[in-house]
């Protein structure tokens, strides 16, 4: 069998994130070995994720990295473009997350207040 060269899949930059967002929302393990690189990539793959997987994404980034999603979840629950309900979620990720932060509590209460 002879194979062709060049068979490559192209996959759009947008599918390619949500695919590997998917990847570390699935599985903890892959997210916490590949973590350098899997925080910034779940944060960029917000912009793009449905509803579900945008309230996957919140809860891991929630759990994983707090001082990371502070400021983004704040972005979405203040963003009226954002669906009701992923304003929802992200306001409840930032009461369970804002007792814990070290760095921006202060600041987040102020804008909340």
């Amino acid at each position: 069998m002879k194979m062709k060269k060049n068979q490559i899949i192209q996959l759009q930059p947008k599918e390619r994130i949500l695919a590997k967002a998917r990847n570390y929302v699935e599985s903890i393990e892959s997210f916490l070995e590949e973590r350098d690189q899997a925080i910034p990539l779940l944060l960029k793959a917000l912009r793009y994720a449905d509803r579900n997987l945008k309230h996957e994404i919140m809860f891991v980034l929630g759990s994983f990295a707090k001082e990371q999603i502070v400021w983004p979840l704040y972005d979405i629950m203040t963003d009226p473009s954002q669906d009701e309900e992923v304003r929802q979620d992200a306001a409840i990720q930032l009461s369970v997350i804002g007792p814990f932060l070290k760095n921006d509590r202060q600041a987040l209460y102020g804008r909340l207040a």
